[in-house]
C-alpha cells in the first residue's frame, strides 16, 4: 500500500518536529520527505537501542546534486555500519 507524500507547504512547518511527524505519519498515514522520514526512523531505531548518526548526503543521478540536499541514517549494528535510507523518493516539484 502506498503512502501519499505531503505538499511542499506542509514541509516547512513540520520539518524540525520529529515527534510531531511521527504522530502525523501514524495517525493520518501521510508520507513526507527525507528530512522528516529519516529523522523519524532514527528516533525509532534509537528507542530500539541502536546507535544512529543522521548525515547529510548527495543524491547522485537526481535533480538535487548538491551537498546537503538529502539526509540518511547510518546505523551501527553488531560492529558494522549500515546506511538506512527510508526517505528516498521522487521530488513533487
Amino acid at each position: 500500500q502506498a503512502v501519499p507524500a505531503v505538499g511542499v507547504e506542509d514541509r516547512v512547518a513540520g520539518a524540525l518536529d520529529v515527534l510531531g511527524f511521527v504522530r502525523r505519519l501514524c495517525t493520518t498515514q501521510t508520507g513526507g520527505f527525507c528530512f522528516e522520514l529519516n529523522p523519524a526512523f532514527a528516533w525509532l531505531l534509537r528507542r530500539l537501542g541502536y546507535t544512529v548518526d543522521e548525515v547529510m548526503a548527495v543524491c547522485d543521478g537526481s535533480t538535487c546534486e548538491f551537498p546537503g540536499c538529502h539526509v540518511v541514517n547510518v546505523v551501527e549494528s553488531e560492529g558494522r555500519r549500515w546506511i538506512c535510507d527510508v526517505g528516498w523518493g521522487v521530488f513533487p516539484f
